[in-house]
């Protein structure tokens, strides 16, 4: 599933490096501020799950597009070391992250049973029943 995802972004950075007239360096921060902000108004609504999906599949087959339009030459290899670094980045985070449990309520826990619901409602909560001990 993370390759899946991680196919995804790389191809809706290959359209838009392709398609736009984007610095390189602005296209990483763009798509994850478009991606946070499609995630949250499709939880807002309950459509949680088909938005990601849309996002995933729209996102591939953007990239294969983008490639199959022109063929992939690049003359600079700096141009691509921005997105390079993203996804080497989340490649170590996703590593980092294996086997990590919430252990303790901390202030970034509630943000782990916000998500918790999310998954199994494929939606934000519809009510605020999250309790917290001191």
């Amino acid at each position: 599933m993370i390759a899946f995802l991680l196919l995804s972004v790389i191809g809706w950075h290959v359209f838009c490096a392709r398609r736009t007239h984007w610095p390189m360096a602005v296209i990483p921060l763009t798509l994850v501020s478009a991606t946070v902000t499609a995630g949250y108004l499709s939880a807002l609504v309950g459509f949680l799950r088909p938005a990601i999906w849309a996002m995933a599949v729209g996102g591939i087959a953007c990239g294969l597009w983008a490639v199959s339009r022109r063929p992939v030459v690049e003359r600079r290899l700096l141009a691509w070391l921005p997105q390079v670094f993203f996804v080497l980045c989340g490649c170590f985070i996703v590593w980092l992250m294996q086997g990590a449990a919430v252990t303790d309520f901390d202030d970034f826990s509630h943000w782990y049973r916000i998500c918790k619901i999310m998954h199994a409602d494929g939606g934000l909560p519809a009510t605020p029943d999250l309790s917290f001990r001191s």
